[in-house]
């Protein structure tokens, strides 16, 4: 799922030509409130899950990694 979301970043969403790993600080690469509701759209698109409003923070969005926790935890 990181790989996934990675993809989804590097193509949508991020103007970075650098490497993107599931630790990477997706806002020091310039993931800003915009972006996040635009992952927003493709997490429920690609995933079929919705993120509660109440989920919306620096923490839930700062990895890859942290993000594909958040969405498995909504599958579960």
């Amino acid at each position: 799922m990181e790989d996934e979301l990675i993809q989804i970043l590097r193509d949508d969403l991020l103007d970075h030509d650098g490497e993107i790993t599931p630790e990477t600080d997706l806002f020091e690469i310039g993931l800003d409130s915009m972006g996040i509701m635009q992952l927003l759209l493709s997490i429920e698109d690609r995933f079929g899950t919705a993120i509660d409003p109440v989920d919306l923070s620096r923490d839930n969005f700062q990895t890859a990694t942290r993000i594909a926790a958040l969405v498995r935890s909504k599958q579960a």
